[in-house]
């Protein structure tokens, strides 16, 4: 059997793998918050049949609406502004808020 040494952590790598399982951790809590956020969203929208229509028609144009994740695309991509599909995204959902309040 061929085994071969292996180096003992010393403290600086403990802290290092410490530091990673916590970012790991908050990726997780904020990965699970923003997929909260999404389905909730996503149900508002479904709700109505015109908003649902708006998902399908320009500047969003998505082939099948219904199947949308309620994924809304940031204001800014790459350091570039995404105004158009952010605000159409947005105006979307926003008319959804408006009807559940």
């Amino acid at each position: 059997m061929n085994t071969r040494e292996v180096e003992p952590l010393g403290y600086a790598d403990v802290q290092a793998l410490r530091r990673e399982r916590a970012i790991t951790e908050a990726l997780m809590v904020q990965g699970t918050h923003a997929l909260a956020e999404r389905e909730r969203v996503r149900r508002l929208v479904m709700r109505h049949p015109d908003l649902v229509a708006r998902l399908g028609q320009d500047p969003i144009g998505l082939r099948t609406p219904s199947l949308w994740t309620g994924y809304v695309p940031p204001a800014e991509w790459n350091g570039s502004p995404n105004s158009l599909m952010h605000r159409a995204y947005r105006a979307v959902v926003d008319e959804a808020e408006q009807r559940a309040a």
